[in-house]
């Protein structure tokens, strides 16, 4: 009896299993002529032969893994995890045919798919098989030629666009007063003809503080870095372009800068990187005896980063947002609209809330003499955020100001 049963529980695993390999193999069958779908060669793949078709599309590829790892437990790589996690099952990439798939299909079966193809040429060159079919090989350097444009015209731009998403989320744990991160993926070159894993190193390095004394008072400053494919990299400016000689010398920021960025400019994204970038590729500004380094994010200029040199370090001592006094918008705003500090702080005109979520540039008479101050690009940046409604306060502003 214990026998029978045995051999019953036997048949029934080996009947399952059976049935769980048919139905992964009519799983990748159906996955990969979506993939040729996608690929716009499907018309080409129903001309070959069900004999050499099922091989190619069922069994000359496997499911690729995608593995995501950290160097560190923190709480930044943990975040940076699941948002990859996410991304890769939520969003998509578009293929040739207008298809959208998630990025995880993409990286786990489609590259692997396409590898049957662009693998077959044993197929093509066997004699059983040209006497089976003598259309075989035409077709399949047909698909292959396809393919191939595909890989060097279309597949890079995806993996791009992949790379550009994985290190925004990188970018946004980041932060230069505490650990900064960067990632490590795996290429095109390295996944295309071989069974590995798609790779995502999470690499991370925690900033050190150090102490300077600045007016009498001891801060906290950090050295301003950012990672890049391959570590960190620290900031260095030139001071032959502040007329202090010519040598490079490490950049750190206070910490209280870090805060004001985020309290002037609630809006913008990425904004430690963005100072990083400012730093990196300086444009400078002299205004009353100061030295200031204009604060860009993107293309956007939004305020200035006033410098000194301190110990052969360059210090970034302050942020100031474009209309601040000390900037040389703040005073064109005085000599064209009477502006002082005072009315601008009042207005709250030193803030960037003011300019993208009121009806500010609306006004023609307005957006005309904030241009001539300087403020074009207020102006675009507030044109590119989506607001349903904006407050008012052109009216308000104009009789502050009493000249229109």
């Amino acid at each position: 009896m214990v026998w029978e049963v045995n051999m019953a529980k036997l048949r029934s695993n080996l009947v399952k299993k059976l049935e769980n390999k048919k139905r992964k193999s009519i799983d990748r069958l159906k996955a990969a002529m979506d993939f040729c779908e996608a690929m716009e060669v499907k018309d080409d793949v129903l001309k070959l032969k069900d004999s050499m078709r099922r091989p190619i599309l069922s069994f000359r590829h496997k499911k690729r893994k995608i593995n995501i790892t950290a160097d560190s437990n923190s709480d930044g790589a943990k975040k940076i995890i699941d948002d990859i996690r996410t991304l890769f099952r939520d969003e998509s990439v578009i293929l040739l045919a207008k298809r959208n798939i998630s990025i995880e299909t993409f990286l786990t079966e489609y590259l692997s798919i396409m590898w049957g193809f662009l693998d077959c040429s044993d197929f093509a060159t066997k004699e059983k098989d040209r006497a089976k079919d003598p259309e075989v090989v035409p077709i399949l350097s047909r698909i292959a030629e396809k393919l191939w444009k595909t890989v060097n015209d279309f597949a890079d731009s995806i993996f791009l666009e992949i790379y550009n998403r994985l290190y925004i989320y990188a970018f946004a744990h980041s932060s230069i007063d505490s650990r900064l991160y960067w990632l490590k993926c795996s290429t095109l070159d390295d996944l295309i003809g071989k069974r590995k894993p798609f790779e995502v190193s999470i690499c991370s390095k925690q900033n050190k503080e150090e102490k300077i004394t600045l007016d009498g008072e001891t801060r906290r400053i950090y050295p301003v870095m950012w990672g890049n494919k391959e570590s960190v990299i620290s900031a260095k400016l030139n001071i032959s372009l502040i007329g202090q000689g010519d040598k490079e010398l490490p950049v750190y920021v206070q910490s209280h800068v870090l805060h004001r960025l985020e309290e002037r400019l609630p809006q913008v994204p990425l904004l430690q990187y963005w100072l990083y970038k400012s730093i990196m590729e300086p444009k400078i500004a002299y205004v009353d005896g100061n030295y200031l380094i204009e604060y860009r994010a993107n293309r956007y200029k939004l305020g200035y980063l006033p410098i000194s040199i301190i110990d052969e370090k360059v210090i970034v001592r302050s942020f100031l947002f474009l209309t601040m006094q000390g900037t040389p918008e703040a005073k064109l705003l005085r000599q064209k609209l009477n502006l002082i500090r005072h009315n601008i702080e009042n207005l709250k005109l030193d803030d960037l809330s003011q300019f993208v979520t009121t009806d500010i540039f609306d006004d023609p008479d307005l957006k005309k003499v904030l241009i001539e101050c300087g403020c074009e690009d207020l102006s675009k940046l507030r044109d590119s955020v989506n607001i349903d409604s904006y407050e008012k306060f052109a009216e308000k502003m104009k009789a502050a100001i009493g000249k229109f």
